[in-house]
C-alpha cells in the first residue's frame, strides 16, 4: 500500500501535478510512520526479554520496509529538485 502510494505520486509528477504528488507523499509518509510504530513495537518486546519468532515473512515485511523507506525517500528528493528545476525556469523565462 505504501510502495504503491509512492509510485502513484511519481506518477503525478511526470504528469506535472506537483501538488496532488505532494499530497499522496503525505499520505505514504504517514502511512510508513505507522508501519514503523507497529515496527518498533516488535523492536520493544524483544529488548524487554520477550522472544520474537522471527519468520520468513518477518523477514520478508522487514525487507520491503526498508525498501520502501529508501523509495520514498527518494521520490520526496526527485520532487524538490523538480520543483527547484521548473522554478528556475519559470524564472528564466
Amino acid at each position: 500500500m505504501v510502495r504503491s502510494t509512492v509510485y502513484e505520486a511519481l506518477d503525478l509528477v511526470e504528469a506535472d501535478s506537483v501538488e496532488r504528488a505532494q499530497l499522496k507523499l503525505c499520505e505514504a509518509r504517514e502511512m510508513l510512520t505507522d508501519v514503523h510504530a507497529k515496527h518498533l513495537e516488535l523492536v520493544k518486546q524483544e529488548a524487554s526479554g520477550e522472544s520474537v519468532p522471527v519468520t520468513l515473512l518477518l523477514v520478508h515485511a522487514e525487507d520491503v520496509l526498508m525498501a520502501v523507506s529508501s523509495e520514498l525517500n527518494l521520490v520526496e528528493k526527485f520532487l524538490d529538485i523538480f520543483e527547484r528545476r521548473t522554478s528556475l525556469a519559470s524564472q528564466n523565462k
